[in-house]
């Protein structure tokens, strides 16, 4: 079930630049930021999230080339989905 109003933030590597926004009512976000290697973390709703294992990106590592973009999908950490990529958690 999508969190609504959970905190994004992305945070620049080389400069601890950080760039915030909060999910819609369904779940999604889009944040535009300069080009950059970032991480980029999601909190809210009493949850912690992690990257789903079919995302297109590594939350942790996101390079973005100038004019670029890239698509990240959250899962709570404690969720099905989150732990199937991690087996005997």
């Amino acid at each position: 079930m999508p969190v609504a109003h959970a905190n994004v933030l992305a945070l620049k590597k080389n400069d601890g630049k950080q760039f915030k926004t909060q999910t819609r009512l369904d779940g999604t976000f889009t944040l535009n930021v300069p080009a950059g290697e970032y991480s980029v973390k999601v909190t809210g709703g009493g949850k912690n999230f992690v990257t789903h294992w079919l995302s297109y990106e590594n939350a942790d590592w996101v390079k973005l080339e100038r004019g670029g973009c890239a698509q990240i999908q959250f899962v709570p950490s404690d969720s099905a989905d989150a732990m199937s990529a991690n087996p005997g958690q």
